[in-house]
């Protein structure tokens, strides 16, 4: 039987295409029936490991700046009601109705007599 060049380049490559055929339903069969189930529980594990380090993680985190939080706030409500009950807040407040209220009035005579605002 004789060969030549191209059938024997046919040959090889049918070979190697059954064989890497082969090797992937091999590594398939081997994944679905032997790992998935085992890979599946690790990750499962992991992941339950995983979410419980970062709630303790955070809760601790929670716990050590809740104090120091709570007492930014309470300087910074102090600050404002203080800021508020100044004469300044007021001062202006009061400037503004007055200037309104003689605005209303300055409108309202002028609607009477007839002017043009």
């Amino acid at each position: 039987m004789v060969i030549n060049f191209t059938n024997l380049i046919l040959l090889i490559l049918i070979t190697s295409l059954c064989s890497s055929v082969f090797t992937l339903l091999l590594g398939f069969v081997t994944y679905r029936f032997f790992l998935k189930k085992s890979l599946d529980e690790t990750i499962d594990e992991v992941g339950d490991l995983v979410k419980e380090r970062m709630q303790s993680g955070v809760m601790e985190s929670a716990t050590a700046l809740l104090p120091e939080f709570r007492r930014e706030v309470s300087e910074g409500f102090k600050e404002a009601l203080a800021e508020s009950l100044s004469g300044d807040v007021v001062q202006r407040t009061a400037n503004l109705m007055a200037k309104n209220s003689t605005d209303l009035v300055e409108q309202g005579l002028n609607l009477l007599l007839g002017r043009k605002p």
